[in-house]
């Protein structure tokens, strides 16, 4: 299996060592892998891989900078890890709207590489084949983990959201957390079950997922945020 990384970076001698870095510990790992170098938002969106697992990406890089090349690259693939490479820490906020996997400080080395990237790399290979399997009247679903927006309950039946469709299951909403323990899901509300990362904004007592408005209760917001944030991840 071929993990493809991109490394967008406007100084050359960062694109270098970051991809020195990487390709130490893609060899310990014996990893297949390929990887991609771009000096610009604007070199990296005409020049977009066909499938793309992992982007570095330079917050500050001239004109586009990251978190609008960032917007741009969520418009047309919503599956790809963003790890966002920056010298300031005030933009971690930012990070919501596009779901960037985390936040780096620069110089990246390989202590940072072992510690925030070879595990976003090990959790990529582990989603290419983590899919939930589901029985409904007869029939057998078999649904990417990743594309789950957010799960309902409509007593005695679940709705999965996905990105593409909706399927309803016999089943608590109980069991189905049960059954994504270990994925960045958490349960917003007793009658909602949430995918972290597709969390674009957080309002008072509501969370945006793509187009809809989904409840949170007052009494798990703090806990929310704090999941947020370990998720996104905060280096100093």
């Amino acid at each position: 299996m071929i993990v493809r990384i991109g490394i967008c970076d406007d100084e050359s001698h960062v694109r270098l060592k970051t991809r020195e870095a990487l390709e130490k510990y893609l060899k310990i790992y014996e990893l297949t892998y390929e990887i991609y170098e771009f000096s610009s938002g604007e070199a990296l969106l005409a020049s977009y891989p066909q499938t793309l697992d992992l982007l570095l990406l330079d917050v500050k890089i001239g004109q586009l900078n990251g978190l609008e090349t960032a917007k741009k690259i969520r418009s047309f693939d919503s599956a790809v890890d963003i790890i966002f490479l920056t010298s300031f820490i005030e933009f971690m906020q930012e990070g919501y709207v596009v779901r960037a996997y985390r936040y780096l400080l620069k110089p990246i080395d390989e202590k940072k590489v072992l510690k925030h990237i070879m595990p976003c790399i090990e959790e990529r290979l582990l989603k290419k084949d983590s899919y939930l399997l589901i029985r409904n009247k007869g029939t057998v679903y078999k649904i990417d983990i990743d594309s789950i927006l957010y799960i309902e309950t409509q007593k005695p039946r679940v709705v999965i959201h996905t990105l593409n469709q909706r399927y309803e299951v016999r089943m608590s909403l109980l069991e189905m957390e049960r059954r994504l323990s270990g994925y960045p899901f958490f349960r917003s509300h007793n009658s909602y079950l949430i995918h972290l990362a597709y969390v674009e904004q957080l309002s008072v007592n509501t969370v945006r997922i793509k187009q809809d408005e989904v409840p949170v209760s007052k009494h798990r917001m703090k806990e929310l945020k704090l999941s947020m944030l370990k998720l996104l991840g905060d280096e100093r």
